[in-house]
């Protein structure tokens, strides 16, 4: 009267990720967007925006002599002061 039904093998489910979404017009996500394009344009005006072109700052004494050879013959130097 009742027959048993065979089982079956079942291929396991595959648990979805949870994410969680957030609206590109939410105040914070805009603050960022804002800090990342005022970070970029700052970086690239940094880049293309020369110091001064009449001073030169050596930090390091590593190969001075070397260093100051190579100034002398290829920078015209009004003065040079060593602290």
């Amino acid at each position: 009267m009742f027959k048993k039904k065979e089982k079956t093998e079942k291929a396991p489910k595959n648990k979805k990720v949870r994410t969680m979404k957030v609206g590109t017009h939410k105040k914070s996500v805009l603050l960022l967007w804002a800090v990342l394009l005022a970070s970029t344009s700052f970086g690239v005006y940094k880049n293309f925006t020369a110091i001064d072109t009449h001073t030169t700052v050596i930090t390091s004494e590593y190969n001075m002599e070397c260093l100051l050879e190579w100034l002398k013959r290829h920078t015209p130097i009004a003065e040079i002061t060593e602290c």
